[in-house]
């Protein structure tokens, strides 16, 4: 059994892991401005992992497919994707939530 496994059969959670760099981030970011800018169509949030590329980058990123292997096993898919755009200022955010 992995120590993520252990881990999380325990104490019923993981991490936090660091997936991606700041640098990194700063690159998806750009990315996404630049995306909501000229593509009304990413106004909808709603399983963009099935069409729009930078969603499948990093849904499917190595880095985060090998930690959940090893808390989940080899057999992984994905079948919702949401995303969450937040706009910045005093008390934006999401809300404590559990799903």
């Amino acid at each position: 059994m992995s120590d993520i496994k252990r881990q999380y059969d325990e104490q019923g959670f993981v991490g936090p892991f660091r997936a991606f760099t700041e640098q990194e981030m700063s690159e998806v970011e750009a990315v996404i401005r630049r995306d909501l800018s000229v593509d009304s169509v990413l106004q909808l949030r709603r399983n963009r992992h099935l069409n729009w590329p930078l969603a499948q980058d990093l849904a499917y990123s190595s880095k985060i497919m090998a930690k959940l292997h090893q808390l989940m096993g080899p057999q992984l898919d994905i079948w919702r994707s949401n995303i969450f755009i937040i706009p910045g200022g005093k008390n934006s955010g999401l809300p404590w939530h559990q799903d």
